[in-house]
């Protein structure tokens, strides 16, 4: 055999297995979940923290970093399951968003001193959702983009 033969036999056996794990969903075990889940997460409350301090800093929102997150957790969930399916990408739009508002909610309490955080949540709640409309459409098309990052 080959070395051509035995690489295209890896390449044969590579996309099977691809193919074999974007339709069986069965295949990800409740470990698989918890990982994409606690992924998901970690790295949109990175980016949410990052979207915040950088506002702060500059006193501009640039909306287009939502987006720019929710294609980070995509990337980031499908390097963990190198795979790609509804249930995925479900997970990952949870994390997503739970992810965005702690981010927020952890630059208000390094803010404000980890004093009241019934005070800290109020805040992360206020600027999500009474800032603007806009920051609303932007977190959805990111989690939009998540999800078909994700899904694929």
């Amino acid at each position: 055999m080959s070395l051509q033969d035995k690489m295209r036999e890896f390449k044969e056996r590579r996309e099977a297995q691809s193919y074999f794990r974007e339709n069986n969903s069965e295949y990800l075990q409740l470990q698989d979940y918890i990982k994409v889940l606690a992924i998901g997460i970690l790295v949109a409350s990175m980016g949410g923290f990052a979207i915040q301090w950088v506002s702060y800093m500059t006193q501009w929102v640039f909306m287009y970093a939502f987006a720019l997150v929710g294609y980070g957790v995509g990337i980031a969930v499908k390097k963990v399951t190198n795979t790609g399916n509804v249930k995925i990408a479900s997970i990952t739009v949870i994390s997503y968003v739970v992810g965005i508002v702690f981010g927020m909610l952890l630059f208000y309490g390094f803010m404000n001193g980890l004093g009241n955080i019934t005070n800290e949540l109020f805040m992360t709640y206020f600027s999500i959702i009474y800032r603007d409309t806009v920051t609303l459409i932007f977190i959805f098309i990111g989690a939009i983009c998540a999800y078909n990052v994700a899904k694929k």
